[in-house]
């Protein structure tokens, strides 16, 4: 595939077209210095086979962070910072690139803010940044050009600019944020000028032979901001400027139209790096809902020279080892859940995975699948992702590993997960998990609910309990009503409800169960007892799936607490005042128990007894998924 081949970014040759994105992780310190963990982050990534890694932003000044825990990049000291990351990532075979740039007007610190313009945000402070003077801005080019010379020094091959997201070169392309009059504002040549003498004092610090990556959109998807015909006439300016490859993104982080979700069908975005690749002959590379095989037929259609991905590679460091390999069944896939990478980044936490416990854990040994030991009989009593998981490591190093599951077919909630609009990618990774078993060489029995006394039990050396969760049926009059069912029957199609719906509980699995509904022509409310609807789901997806369900017209409804279940409908209190809602059918999604009963039961019997996932507590999938892992590798 043309997407092993070697590569090249002016006269830097790459050992495939693949290239890992800048991505934020919170693993520096506050001063913005290099951890262990920082290295051994971006060394995995080398090792997976990727040709290019790119670091996080390096900031060009002490000020400007997006999150506190960000690369420095802004005095000579931080140059031993930047060799040892070069040093990492040489290590893996890869070549190195640094990030740098300036979060402008989505600084964390209030008093920080600036930007091209005073235009207030619509996220995080909400505050009006300070317009940047001319003097100001002479300075942060040279601050550019200053962190560019120290990459070179330190042993990077190539620089990237971040100029996308809404960040501070970005925000003076935008017509919306930049409102200045004078040389740096009005047309869009003045827009850009900051951007091409960005360009400029990086080149004449590095050398017009070192490679320059300048990082933009495609489009903004802001209604106020520049075009994408305008953003592809800054393409073309950027050429003459200098920079050798053109990195495309979509959208700003206030961006109220999504751009990296599951509603986004896979390759969606390309057209965007068509348009820009028909008028530029430097290389051009894509991220955003790009897996590799879209990123292989764009390149083999002239659309793109590059792949560029960042979370793909945050599930599964080693995509292209495994293509290159033969072995596209052993990607782990993402799932564009969004919790461990962008909810947790944009809150100033450590960057994690749900469907890879070890990201972010590179240099903890617990967390290396090394062969066991001692081989074990291992039995793993439940299907869903946490059985499944357990069941996969354990038997990657070496034990003998039986699997144990009552229903007739595998993946448990990840079923149930991937019925909702836009949760297909659940789905892919219950695919992959049923793959890895039987390639695994795991035994599973299908059909087969354990027992304390079954033989498989009481011959194991090690048993897993991942028996999962049911829902949870409140103790309220009326709750044996024949009008009354769980969410997880409706998602699962073993009941049919009527036109008119009340679900009881604003969580993600009733406002996802609501959108189903909508979808099917259902009159849908939704009812919370507290004053946050879809409260348990990260803000990366929240604010979509409100959106669609208001859009939809769903009626939702907090601050509500039932009392009584009806034949035609539900009474409630809300401020100590009785409402009732009329509808044919009333779905429950109050939340889930453990079933914990068969641990119970063995707790005093087995030595070797494990519980995991829901079945200990229930949670969400990530917790499931760290637990399970941590206990096979442990094993």
């Amino acid at each position: 595939m043309m997407l092993l081949e070697e590569g090249y970014i002016g006269n830097l040759c790459l050992r495939n077209r693949v290239k890992f994105a800048s991505t934020t992780t919170c693993f520096c310190t506050k001063e913005g210095r290099v951890t262990e963990q920082e290295k051994r982050w971006l060394e995995e990534r080398a090792k997976g086979g990727v040709g290019l890694v790119t670091t996080g932003i390096s900031h060009v000044t002490p000020w400007g962070r997006l999150v506190p825990n960000m690369l420095g990049g802004w005095d000579d000291s931080f140059i031993a910072d930047f060799r040892e990351l070069a040093e990492a990532i040489h290590s893996g075979g890869a070549k190195a690139c640094l990030s740098i740039g300036h979060c402008g007007r989505y600084t964390y610190r209030r008093e920080e803010l600036t930007d091209a313009s005073s235009v207030p945000t619509r996220i995080m402070t909400r505050a009006e940044p300070r317009q940047l003077s001319e003097t100001e801005i002479a300075e942060l080019v040279r601050a550019f050009g200053e962190t560019a010379r120290r990459a070179k020094v330190a042993g990077f091959d190539a620089v990237e600019v971040c100029a996308c997201a809404g960040y501070l070169l970005s925000s003076f392309l935008s017509p919306w944020t930049n409102t200045r009059t004078d040389q740096y504002g009005g047309s869009l040549e003045n827009r850009a000028r900051f951007s091409s003498e960005v360009v400029d004092a990086i080149k004449s610090k590095t050398g017009k032979e070192f490679p320059l990556v300048f990082r933009m959109c495609g489009d903004e998807l802001m209604p106020e901001g520049s075009s994408p015909e305008e953003l592809t006439n800054v393409a073309k300016m950027l050429e003459e400027t200098g920079v050798d490859a053109l990195s495309l993104t979509v959208g700003w982080h206030e961006s109220t139209v999504p751009a990296i979700t599951g509603e986004i069908a896979r390759g969606h975005w390309l057209y965007l790096a068509e348009r820009i690749k028909k008028v530029v002959k430097i290389p051009t590379m894509m991220a955003y809902r790009v897996t590799h095989t879209e990123a292989d037929k764009a390149i083999n259609a002239g659309i793109i020279d590059l792949w560029e991905a960042s979370r793909p590679f945050i599930a599964d460091p080693e995509i292209p080892q495994k293509l290159a390999e033969n072995r596209p069944e052993d990607i782990i896939p993402c799932i564009c859940c969004c919790q461990g990478c962008y909810d947790n980044v944009f809150q100033g936490r450590p960057i994690w995975c749900v469907v890879n416990p070890r990201a972010g854990r590179e240099s903890d040994p617990e967390y290396a699948i090394k062969p066991a030991v001692d081989r074990k009989k291992v039995v793993v009593i439940g299907g869903g992702p946490a059985g499944m998981e357990a069941a996969v490591i354990a038997a990657k190093r070496g034990h003998e590993v039986t699997l144990l599951e009552k229903e007739d077919e595998l993946g448990g909630n990840l079923q149930v997960a991937s019925i909702p609009p836009f949760k297909s990618d659940f789905g892919d990774l219950n695919r992959y998990f049923v793959g890895q078993m039987e390639k695994q060489g795991v035994l599973f029995k299908l059909s087969h609910e354990a027992t304390a006394q079954a033989p498989e039990v009481r011959e194991a050396d090690a048993l897993i309990l991942a028996t999962g969760a049911s829902p949870l049926l409140p103790d309220i009059l009326g709750i044996e009503g024949k009008n009354v069912v769980t969410a997880l029957d409706v998602l699962m199609g073993m009941k049919e409800v009527g036109n008119g719906v009340i679900i009881v509980g604003g969580g993600m699995v009733g406002c996802e169960t609501a959108e189903l509904l909508s979808k099917k022509g259902k009159n849908v409310t939704v009812l919370e007892m507290l004053d946050r609807m879809a409260g348990d789901m990260g803000p990366t997806l929240r604010w979509r799936l409100l959106s669609r369900l208001r859009e939809a017209g769903v009626r939702l409804e907090t601050g509500v607490e039932v009392i009584r279940f009806r034949e035609d409908g539900v009474e409630v209190l809300r401020k100590e005042q009785s409402e009732f809602f009329q509808a044919d059918d009333i779905i429950l999604a109050v939340g889930m128990k453990s079933n914990d009963g068969l641990a119970q039961a063995l707790k005093a019997e087995v030595p070797q007894l494990y519980q995991v996932g829901d079945s200990l507590q229930p949670r969400k999938l990530g917790e499931a998924m760290q637990e399970a892992y941590y206990v096979a590798a442990k094993l």
